[in-house]
């Protein structure tokens, strides 16, 4: 059958598993949450979020270390809400190159974590 050959071919591994988890499903059961007034279970998946373990390193996150002292790093692969957090400070400044606003926000970026 083709759907067996496709599993096969296809196999997930933990660490996709982990990322589509993070990036995909859990956003949307906080989604599908909010828009039903689940209050409930979207606390249950913000829950999950800041719990769950460190995601696999990528090119981005790697490269935001470099600026990292080692205790700093070490709480960055503790949980993937951190290594999300970075994410959205690169994309919201570092890519943009607008260090002078994020130097500016520094302490309201630091108050939210």
């Amino acid at each position: 059958m083709p759907s067996e050959e496709l599993g096969e071919k296809y196999k997930l591994g933990k660490t996709r598993i982990d990322v589509i988890f993070i990036n995909i499903i859990l956003p949307l059961i906080v989604l599908y949450a909010r828009k039903m007034s689940f209050a409930q279970l979207e606390k249950i998946a913000l829950e999950i979020y800041s719990q769950y373990h460190g995601l696999s390193e990528n090119f981005i996150v790697s490269r935001m270390s470099v600026f990292m002292d080692k205790t700093q790093k070490r709480i960055l692969r503790k949980k993937a809400v951190y290594q999300q957090g970075i994410l959205k400070l690169y994309y919201e400044f570092c890519q943009y190159h607008d260090c002078e606003n994020c130097l500016n926000n520094k302490s309201e970026i630091l108050k939210k974590m």
